[in-house]
């Protein structure tokens, strides 16, 4: 019976150490998730500059920026799990798409 118990104490020691291990933070993808926010601004600011986009249109693009940098700042903290990472990385994409979208719309109007 004392075997057993310790046998399952075991496996739920090593259960429990490889959930902890998929949470761990990821230095590296959070030096690419700042990079990709970084990047994102820069086009941002030189499709306005290139007036690309309206000056309409850039202050918009500009206030969305404002969030998956907060959301990093936040996240980073602690260092970014994956989740976190993926999560912050569908911002920016999203936010890439819609910085196309605007860039090729021709009529320089938000929205």
């Amino acid at each position: 019976m004392t075997r057993s118990v310790l046998l399952a104490a075991a496996l739920a020691a090593g259960l429990t150490m490889s959930v902890a291990a998929e949470a761990k933070p990821t230095p590296v993808r959070s030096g690419e998730v700042w990079h990709d926010i970084v990047q994102l601004e820069n086009d941002v600011n030189r499709a306005d500059a290139r007036d690309t986009i309206s000056e309409r249109e850039a202050p918009g693009l500009r206030q969305e920026m404002r969030e998956p940098k907060a959301l990093y700042r936040r996240y980073n903290a602690n260092g970014l799990s994956p989740a976190e990472a993926s999560t912050i990385e569908r911002r920016i994409e999203k936010l890439r798409h819609r910085l196309r979208n605007e860039r090729h719309d021709r009529d320089h109007h938000r929205g």
